[in-house]
């Protein structure tokens, strides 16, 4: 949603109350006098829509995954845990976030391990390696559209998939649509991610992730 500087004459007592109401809800003067103004109108402003698809995606993933949900509201995002059946049960975060980049909002999934087991970072960097492999190749398959991931041996930050492009137009999509795809994305992930740990050093490791990934992406309506 395109946005531009306007000029209006208020009263001041109306300010101030916008002022207070915008503190309270942690946004400022100009967002919360968008959000009312589009309310008026019948419009979601693309923050609105992403607290949207916010409550939506921490609905779906607590009702159908044992994934952990936590709500950023903080950082217009959420994050997910799980537990790896490994050597002391070691913690994964998944992140969702939005950000608005030259006025589009996208949306991009992070994962971090705060391990340091030599071990452990070894097999995700492979895990991710299958999975960025499977994921270029299916989605476009699928939904005709590029994938832009990046994976890292080097840091806690170990993946990082942009699961809501420019190119989706996120603010004309009907957020129900953006919400189920990114929650099976998630739970994708969590889903392939135990199924790797659960057959270390077998040769069909990929396939079985690919089985995984097929099932909960293959069907997704993404006409966005």
């Amino acid at each position: 949603m395109q946005k531009s500087m306007y000029s209006l004459i208020l009263s001041d007592a109306v300010v101030a109350r916008i002022d207070q109401m915008a503190y309270e809800k942690g946004m400022s003067r100009s967002q919360l006098i968008d959000q009312i103004l589009a309310g008026e109108v019948g419009l979601h402003t693309p923050e609105q829509k992403v607290r949207l698809i916010i409550e939506q995606v921490a609905d779906t993933i607590g009702r159908q995954s044992p994934l952990q949900v936590t709500v950023r509201s903080d950082m217009g995002g959420m994050q997910f845990a799980t537990y790896l059946r490994y050597k002391y049960n070691p913690g994964i975060r998944f992140q969702v976030e939005f950000q608005n980049r030259d006025g589009h909002m996208v949306g991009i999934l992070k994962v971090f391990s705060r391990s340091t087991s030599e071990d452990l970072l070894m097999h995700l960097s492979r895990f991710f390696t299958i999975l960025t492999a499977i994921d270029k190749a299916r989605f476009e398959e699928f939904h005709h559209m590029p994938v832009t991931i990046s994976v890292s041996s080097q840091s806690s930050n170990k993946f990082a998939r942009l699961l809501v492009t420019p190119q989706m137009s996120m603010e004309n999509a009907d957020e129900r649509i953006i919400a189920q795809y990114l929650s099976h994305y998630v739970m994708m992930l969590d889903e392939a991610l135990k199924v790797y740990f659960m057959n270390l050093g077998q040769s069909d490791v990929g396939a079985r992730i690919d089985e995984v990934y097929c099932r909960y992406m293959r069907d997704l309506s993404l006409n966005i």
